[in-house]
């Protein structure tokens, strides 16, 4: 048997958004559960967190490539993996 930590997954579920366009940035917060997921989890918030507008760019793109790697079922070495996630 591993004796390898692997880190637990929080499934997120929701989230809040908020545009600060004084400060070029967005404030947001995730719904999430821990695991394990069923349909009676609790659902808890994070933190807010600030992201900046230059960082919400970066932050599409790599959805979007990993997005493509889900829809295509290929996997894409460039991305990081998800070794120690479960």
């Amino acid at each position: 048997m591993s004796k390898e930590k692997t880190e637990p997954v929080f499934a997120i579920n929701g989230w809040e958004i908020v545009p600060l366009a004084e400060h070029k940035a967005v404030v947001f917060k995730l719904a999430y559960t821990k695991p394990p997921h069923t349909p009676a989890s609790i659902k808890q918030m994070t933190p807010a967190f600030s992201l900046p507008a230059e960082q919400i760019t970066q932050l599409i793109l790599a959805l979007q490539q990993s997005l493509a790697v889900l829809q295509s079922g290929e996997e894409n070495p460039a991305l990081p993996t998800q070794k120690g996630l479960h």
